[in-house]
């Protein structure tokens, strides 16, 4: 589907910028990364603002041009106690 989360870009409890990170591109691979999304309730919140469908073309094209690199890909290094869990 297409939405438009303008309205809730300020609710959206992890900020404005991770709802902007995505637009225009497929949010399926954003989603395979921040797994919590895959539950009832924010299915539900995205049906209101559902604002059209992709054709299976369009679809395509946009699926192929999404990208999600790496968020820490530029992080230092971090020297990580061998007993700690991560």
């Amino acid at each position: 589907g297409v939405y438009d989360m303008t309205d809730y870009m300020a609710a959206h409890p992890g900020g404005a910028s991770r709802i902007a990170m995505v637009e225009g591109q497929d949010l399926s691979k954003f989603w395979s990364v921040y797994t919590l999304h895959h539950r009832k309730h924010i299915a539900e919140l995205m049906g209101k603002f559902r604002i059209g469908t992709l054709s299976p073309d369009d679809y395509r094209t946009v699926q192929g041009e999404t990208v999600f690199d790496d968020p820490y890909a530029n992080d230092p290094v971090r020297n990580v106690h061998p007993r700690a869990r991560i």
